[in-house]
């Protein structure tokens, strides 16, 4: 609902908008096989089975107020098992491989002032 609020409050006040970038469940890689799973198991054939990647989703409609937006993800649950658990913990997060994902997100960005 916060996304929405926010989105509706730049809309009524035509803030100027080049898209939202959503960061979600960023920071478990695992390199073992078999740790990454899908909710369509052929998308195994593409990007395989483990967890030492992320992904950009992207809707090309559905979009709140019309704003170009997308997701940058490591898939949360499918591949995260102490997802909402009391096992979620910062001692479960690969830092290192977090920074670079932040660190090219930010020159990704900086092309595009």
């Amino acid at each position: 609902m916060g996304s929405y609020i926010h989105a509706k409050y730049i809309n009524d006040n035509k803030v100027l908008v080049k898209g939202m970038i959503c960061l979600e469940m960023l920071g478990y890689y695992s390199d073992k096989p078999n740790s990454q799973n899908y909710p369509v198991q052929f998308l195994s054939w593409f990007y395989g089975d483990k967890a030492d990647y992320i992904m950009l989703v992207q809707r090309y409609w559905n979009g709140k107020f019309g704003y170009s937006a997308v997701m940058i993800t490591n898939t949360s649950f499918y591949r995260n098992k102490n997802y909402h658990e009391n096992t979620d913990k910062f001692e479960t997060l690969d830092v290192k491989r977090l920074a670079l994902t932040v660190d090219e997100l930010y020159l990704t960005l900086k092309q595009y002032k």
